[in-house]
């Protein structure tokens, strides 16, 4: 599986919040271990959207979308 590159308002987004070193630490596990307890992917609702999230930190999460066996980032935001 291949992750696509990130929107600018996303690369922004993590530049601002200083989530650079977090971004790629999590994006690393999930291509080398996408079942992994630490990324706590989980589908949200609704699931026939099928859009899911993975944590950055404590704080923010990533959501996304697969499509055609690439993942798409489509935000970064607050955990809530």
């Amino acid at each position: 599986m291949k992750i696509k590159k990130l929107s600018a308002e996303n690369k922004a987004f993590i530049k601002a919040h200083q989530l650079t070193k977090e971004y790629k630490k999590a994006k690393r596990l999930f291509l080398k271990q996408s079942n992994s307890f630490v990324l706590d992917i989980k589908q949200l609702s609704p699931k026939e959207l099928r859009f899911y999230c993975f944590r950055l930190n404590k704080i923010y999460q990533a959501i996304f979308r697969i499509y055609d066996n690439e993942i798409e980032i489509l935000a970064i935001t607050k955990n809530l």
